[in-house]
């Protein structure tokens, strides 16, 4: 394990294409094109017309705030292979064609020239535009990331005094309490110790159910307060709440074969589940777990957390908190899906290198745990002679490496 240099050939897909530049084109034209291809998904070329903008109108802050705006696009769409190509198109080593550095330092790189583009855009307009604002806070740390949210809440609470439409009023709604959210987080993590943090995580909070009384991430957030605060039924209160805003509407999506509607961002459905397996919520984890898959089968958080999940479910024998206790075959079930789980994480890990090294270990000695205290125990073979307890052809050998 522990690739460094790992060949990853870069591959364009739908974010590359042959593009002619017309180097006459107005600043305007540039941008219009350029956001017409991130709409496309298409963002290679969209990087194309905002650099050849930059060289030629380097006082655009549209321009700046796009280009930081597409490096983010490629950071939050957790695809490796979109993240190399990236950083291949933008001078990563290369050699003989193969991509050399690792998934980390693509990431970094892409992270390092998003915050270029933002405080670009910050030093020639600092007054206006939240977006710049927002994603500073996003790519910084403790009190550096509040204060870049606080700026960027300013700004967004004057425009929503000043929005004529409800619907302006209430996607600026949203994004001020997302932002909101974001700085309470912030004060439970990196700022914990500070002594305003309770105070300032209960202000945020009142603020943004204020704001936005119907968003998912408020109540989501809220039960990370009360977890925090050892309320774990006022957590769970909070939790149950934020699926309603969502989840029923993109269950019957499938059941209908329409498409699923809004719901919370990949990476927020992917804490959510986190936070229903702390309130021992196993069911309803799983449940989000199983949509998150479907938008991305090759996220290790989206692998690790399902493992964990389901294994947590059977050891404590019940997937809601009211529920009769389940069965050993039920459990067993359960342990199997977790150690599938588990196993395609360390493909993951063999494929690109992208697992956190604290995620892998402990999902190694959770392997270990499930085979000692529930595979090797209860076979439970069927009358075909097919698995139930985890063959060797699916085992992970306990003398390999993974241990």
């Amino acid at each position: 394990m522990g690739r460094k240099g790992i060949a990853k050939r870069a591959k364009g897909g739908a974010t590359s294409a042959t593009v002619a530049i017309d180097p006459t084109f107005p600043v305007e034209s540039y941008i219009a094109h350029a956001q017409d291809a991130i709409d496309k998904g298409q963002l290679s070329v969209a990087r194309k017309f905002l650099l050849r903008s930059s060289s030629l109108y380097p006082d655009s802050v549209e321009t700046l705030e796009l280009l930081g705006a597409v490096e983010m696009e490629v950071m939050n769409a957790n695809d490796p292979e979109l993240l190399f190509a990236s950083h291949a198109e933008q001078g990563g080593n290369m050699s003989d064609g193969m991509m050399e550095d690792s998934l980390e330092e693509a990431a970094g790189q892409t992270v390092e020239r998003a915050k270029q583009y933002f405080m670009m855009s910050v030093e020639l307009r600092p007054d206006r535009g939240y977006a710049k604002y927002l994603y500073l806070g996003q790519l910084s740390e403790g009190k550096d990331a509040i204060g870049w949210y606080q700026r960027g809440v300013e700004i967004l609470q004057t425009e929503w005094k000043e929005a004529a439409k409800e619907s302006e009023k209430a996607m600026l709604a949203r994004k001020i309490s997302s932002a909101l959210c974001s700085m309470t987080e912030i004060y439970m993590t990196d700022c914990c110790d500070e002594p305003e943090a309770e105070a300032s995580c209960e202000s945020y909070m009142t603020q943004a159910f204020d704001v936005d009384p119907f968003s998912p991430e408020v109540y989501q957030t809220y039960a990370s307060v009360k977890i925090s605060q050892c309320q774990t039924d006022g957590a769970r209160s909070a939790l149950l709440r934020s699926l309603e805003f969502w989840y029923p509407a993109v269950v019957d999506a499938s059941a209908n074969g329409t498409p699923p509607g809004e719901m919370p961002p990949y990476p927020g459905r992917i804490a959510l589940a986190k936070l229903l397996i702390e309130t021992a919520l196993y069911r309803k984890a799983i449940d989000v777990l199983d949509i998150c898959r479907l938008e991305n089968d090759e996220d290790p958080d989206g692998w690790y957390v399902s493992g964990w999940a389901n294994y947590r479910m059977a050891v404590d024998g019940k997937g809601m908190p009211e529920d009769a206790e389940m069965t050993d075959a039920e459990r067993l079930e359960l342990v199997k899906d977790a150690r599938d789980c588990f196993h395609t994480l360390i493909q993951l890990q063999e494929k690109y290198d992208s697992v956190e090294p604290e995620m892998m270990s402990h999902a190694q000695e959770l392997l270990k745990e499930m085979h000692e205290q529930y595979l090797s125990k209860f076979p439970m073979d069927d009358e075909n002679g097919n698995d139930a307890g985890g063959d060797e052809g699916d085992w992970v050998d306990m003398d390999s490496d993974y241990y």
